[in-house]
């Protein structure tokens, strides 16, 4: 099925529901099936076209000679971020889909089905866990044992940003910033060091449990 991940394929009926959670959770197929990457692809190849044309067009009005030159810079630019547009949607490998099957993979799919069932939040609304792993919604998973440290974050956004929660990851996968919850504007230390507590008190707890299997 186009509209979900390849990692449904040859999962039987029960295993299909148990990762139909975990992807309904982290929006794994809303965003890296091929249909949701070829959607993207389109729409953005789509934008470029129609708002370079429509620029060429607008200073093509002026009947000028700079004004066509202008017009055609600006038509090159849109028609080299189309290109850039198209060859980005032709890649297949997306790192928070990757790390998210390499941990079902290792761990098992019902391991990491039981965790989320169990989850509670544990960083705002939006970031749970059951104790062994962190599951933020619409963004990835990881385990908690492979958290080294939860920093803050600066992302820029235009000419504004916000500052995050953050945990550096390192597992099979890789190395991954892991952006939990924006930060809030006043508290943003109060706040930040009550998540980076429970963080390391989460990782503490899977420590131990680990110990005891």
């Amino acid at each position: 099925m186009k509209d979900r991940v390849d990692f449904y394929n040859g999962l039987n009926d029960a295993e299909s529901r148990m990762y139909d959670s975990i992807d309904n959770f982290l929006g794994l197929s809303r965003r890296f099936s091929r249909k949701a990457v070829k959607d993207r692809t389109g729409r953005s190849v789509a934008m470029c076209s129609v708002l370079g044309m429509g620029i060429f067009v607008f200073c093509a009005i002026g009947g000028r000679k700079s004004d066509y030159i202008l017009g055609g810079i600006f038509l090159l630019m849109f028609a080299a971020a189309a290109v850039i547009a198209w060859w980005k949607g032709r890649k297949d490998y997306f790192p928070e889909l990757e790390r998210a099957n390499n941990i079902i993979r290792n761990d098992g799919l019902e391991a990491v089905y039981n965790d989320l069932m169990r989850a509670s939040p544990v960083v705002g609304k939006g970031t749970v866990s059951g104790g062994r792993y962190l599951f933020t919604a619409d963004k990835a998973m990881c385990r908690i044992e492979n958290v080294n440290r939860v920093y803050e974050r600066y992302v820029s956004r235009g000419k504004g940003g916000s500052y995050y929660a953050c945990a550096e990851v390192a597992d099979e996968t890789g190395i991954y910033q892991h952006n939990m919850v924006r930060l809030p504007m006043f508290r943003k230390d109060q706040q930040f060091e009550m998540i980076r507590q429970e963080i390391f008190r989460l990782k503490l707890s899977a420590s131990v449990k680990d110990k005891n299997i």
